[in-house]
């Protein structure tokens, strides 16, 4: 009978991260990702409801955790200004 454990990523095995591109694969490979990232991509800035129109079928919260977990692996950009009503803008 074959063995089912599964085997640790290579950066748990001793420490040392063979495969750097580990995280931004787990990111990319999330619904949605790499069409968010290829629209805002394709602009030189764009606000939340700008990129929600072009998913009409996604939820709001779907989005915005790609678009949190996009910011924490530095692949896009999140500017707040300081103004009524907030504005925010990703690049």
């Amino acid at each position: 009978m074959a063995d089912t454990t599964p085997s640790p990523p290579a950066c748990d095995v001793d420490g040392t991260c063979y495969c750097p591109l580990t995280g931004v694969i787990t990111v990319l490979s999330r619904k949605y990702a790499i069409q968010l990232i290829s629209i805002v991509g394709a602009h030189e800035s764009l606000r939340f409801a700008e990129i929600e129109d072009h998913f009409p079928g996604a939820s709001t919260s779907t989005i915005s955790k790609r678009l949190d977990e996009f910011e924490e692996a530095d692949l896009i950009t999140r500017t707040q200004y300081d103004e009524i009503p907030p504005r925010v803008e990703y690049a």
